[in-house]
């Protein structure tokens, strides 16, 4: 399996008892929904500067006008 390396130590995965690999599977994937929470996060904030600066144009178009 996989050497997972905790405080400088590494231990192999694959001599985990089944608590410890329950453990180890909900860091994973706990690890996985932070991934994805911050891409939603990054795409959100930059769809906001998009649309600020589209806002921004327009304003300035209809004072020109």
């Amino acid at each position: 399996m996989t050497k997972i390396t905790l405080d400088d130590i590494e231990y192999e995965s694959e001599d985990f008892d089944e608590g410890q690999q329950n453990i180890l599977q909900e860091i994973q994937y706990n690890s996985t929904v932070k991934n994805q929470i911050e891409y939603q996060l990054h795409s959100i904030t930059t769809l906001g500067s998009i649309l600020v600066e589209r806002l921004k144009k327009s304003l300035a178009s209809d004072a020109k006008t």
